[in-house]
C-alpha cells in the first residue's frame, strides 16, 4: 500500500460547531473505508491541539495537475476517469453520504503511471443524508457547485453536476461556467448555457455532449441519475458508436445492481456497482 501520510488538523479553542466539522469527515471516511476509491484512513489521534489524522499515500498527485499538463484528455481516458468519479458518487450515495466538494483537486493518482487508479480525498464537506432530505447551506468550490446548492435547495444530484463540470473540463480543459470573481461564476452556473461551439466541442461526439447536458441540466427531476446512468461515450474514432447502457435491476433486501451491456467484439456482460438511492 505504500508509506502512510500524515495530515494534521487544528482544533485547539475549537466551538462545538468546529469540533464537530473536524469529527465528521473522519466518521464518513471510516464509514466509507474499504473501497478501493476512496482514500484509506488508517487512523485518527488527537492531543491538545490538533487531530492527526494518518491516511494511504497517493503518490501521483491530482488529477487536476494532470489536466493543466494534457491540456485536455482523448474522449476514451476521459471516459475511463469519468467511470470511476460516477462510481465514487455511487459508493457514497448508496452508504448515504454526500460529498458535496468533487473536484479535480479531490482526486489523487495512487502512483505517478498515467494507468494507475484514482482516489477520492477531502471529505470535509461531506455529510450524511436520508432518502428525501433536503439541505440550504452553501458549500462546494466555485467552479463545481451545483445550480441548485446556489438555490439552497437540493439533494445528492448535487454531486452529479460536480462530476458533470468534471467531465466537461476532461474534455475540452477549461470549466463550463468561468466568470472572473465568484459572483460571475455563480451567475454563470444559474443561466446554465453550455458552450460546444469552441475548440475542441466540434470534434467530440454527439455522445459526449448528451452525457454532459444530462449531468448539467438545470431541473434536478431531470438530472440523469447513478441507476439510469449510461455514456454513449467519449471515445477516440475508431471507437465512437460504442455505447455503454445501464439497466437496473431491484433485488430483495432494498439493494439494486447496474448491469452494464458493452458492445464490444467479445460482447462482454458484467455488473460495475450496487446500493439505491
Amino acid at each position: 500500500m505504500g508509506t502512510s501520510l500524515s495530515l494534521i488538523l487544528a482544533i485547539s479553542s475549537c466551538t462545538p460547531t468546529v469540533c464537530l466539522n473536524v469529527y465528521t469527515p473522519i466518521e464518513i471516511m471510516h464509514h466509507l473505508s474499504g473501497n478501493p476509491i476512496v482514500v484509506l484512513i488508517q487512523g485518527a489521534y488527537e492531543d491538545s491541539v490538533a487531530v492527526h489524522l494518518v491516511m494511504e499515500l497517493c503518490a501521483g498527485g491530482e488529477l487536476f495537475d494532470r489536466i493543466t499538463k494534457k491540456r485536455h484528455y482523448s474522449e476514451r481516458k476521459a471516459a475511463d476517469l469519468a467511470r470511476t468519479i460516477v462510481s465514487v458518487i455511487e459508493a457514497c450515495h448508496s452508504l448515504g453520504v454526500m460529498h458535496r466538494d468533487l473536484k479535480p483537486e479531490n482526486f489523487l493518482f495512487v502512483d505517478e503511471h498515467e494507468d494507475f487508479p484514482l482516489k477520492t480525498i477531502d471529505f470535509g464537506l461531506s455529510v450524511f443524508f436520508k432518502r428525501g432530505e433536503t439541505f440550504v447551506d452553501v458549500v462546494g468550490s466555485p467552479y463545481y457547485v451545483a445550480l441548485e446548492i446556489l438555490l439552497k435547495n437540493y439533494g445528492p444530484k448535487a454531486d452529479i453536476w460536480s462530476s458533470g463540470v468534471i467531465l466537461y473540463i476532461l474534455l475540452c480543459g477549461v470549466p463550463p461556467f468561468w466568470g472572473e470573481s465568484e459572483n460571475e461564476i455563480f451567475e454563470e452556473i444559474l443561466r446554465c448555457k453550455l458552450d460546444f461551439s469552441s475548440d475542441p466541442w466540434p470534434s467530440i461526439s454527439e455522445s459526449a455532449k448528451d452525457l454532459v447536458t444530462k449531468m448539467l441540466i438545470k431541473d434536478p427531476k431531470r438530472q440523469i441519475t447513478t441507476h439510469a446512468w449510461y455514456m454513449n461515450v467519449m471515445l477516440d474514432q475508431s471507437y465512437a458508436s460504442m455505447v455503454y447502457e445501464c439497466y437496473v435491476i431491484g433485488l430483495s433486501g432494498g439493494n439494486s445492481y447496474c448491469i452494464v451491456f458493452i458492445p464490444n467484439p467479445t460482447f462482454v456482460t458484467r455488473i460495475i456497482g450496487a446500493g439505491i438511492h
